[in-house]
């Protein structure tokens, strides 16, 4: 944000299909209203507003269209990277998320988000009973984000919005359809609180691999296809990292007082 002259630079990226926008924090921001208004598709557009600020450790927080809060969106990490580059910042950075600090591994031609020690990785499962019959899946918050996950399910997708809202989770869920291919190869639809259907979910990805591989079915390194691209995720010293190819779309300026 250029303080001076009271305006603000919002860039909109894209990585494996979700659509992030980002604006640089500033004193009377009001997050939850700004991601309603600039996430409908008549003005910029998206499937999360990402709030920033480049601190000793870099902030990022997480907006969802309806203007709800996230904890983590390892894809908005992955964008991050690109704006910390541009900022001077190389090599492995840390930044505070609600979901805890994590770490972003910037490099001149990728960039790596920290997502998941397997040690603090548990779930819980689940039968739901919903239209007379029982869905079965597993729950887990260990990224961050609450995640309900189905392994080879024939569950329709349109469901999903009654499993987000279904009394047993209060604060609401992210639903994962998780294909196994391989044990490399995973096919993964999600269906996002707050948000809908969207063309990846790195956090749901992370959530999926981590109990795939917790089953055996997966390798400590395994792509996961979207409907919107694909994501690479890679147990390294019994951490998950994501790495995706994030790729600006545009960047606009705007007047505080227009947005504010």
């Amino acid at each position: 944000m250029d303080a001076r002259k009271g305006v603000s630079v919002i860039r909109k990226f894209t990585s494996s299909g979700n659509t992030i926008v980002f604006i640089h924090k500033f004193p009377s921001i009001r997050a939850t209203q700004l991601a309603r208004t600039l996430l409908m598709p008549n003005m910029i557009g998206g499937d999360i507003l990402c709030v920033y600020e480049i601190s000793s450790p870099p902030q990022l927080s997480f907006y969802n269209p309806d203007g709800s809060e996230a904890e983590i969106c390892g894809n908005s990490l992955i964008c991050f990277g690109t704006i910390l580059r541009d900022e001077g910042f190389t090599g492995l950075v840390k930044v505070y998320t609600k979901a805890g600090t994590k770490r972003i591994k910037i490099g001149d031609n990728s960039i790596e988000a920290e997502m998941l020690n397997l040690d603090h990785f548990s779930t819980e499962y689940i039968a739901l009973h919903l239209d007379g019959g029982i869905i079965r899946g597993y729950y887990t918050e260990s990224v961050g984000n609450p995640h309900f996950i189905m392994i080879g399910t024939t569950v329709p997708f349109e469901i999903a919005p009654r499993i987000e809202k279904a009394p047993c989770f209060k604060n609401r869920v992210n639903v994962n359809f998780v294909t196994r291919i391989s044990k490399s190869f995973v096919l993964h639809r999600v269906w996002e609180r707050g948000v809908g259907e969207t063309l990846s979910c790195a956090s749901g990805a992370v959530s999926s691999f981590a109990l795939l591989y917790s089953k055996g079915l997966v390798n400590r390194s395994c792509v996961f296809m979207a409907r919107g691209g694909f994501l690479t995720l890679q147990i390294i010293s019994n951490t998950i990292w994501v790495k995706g190819v994030p790729t600006l779309i545009s960047e606009r300026h705007y007047d505080i007082a227009d947005i504010a």
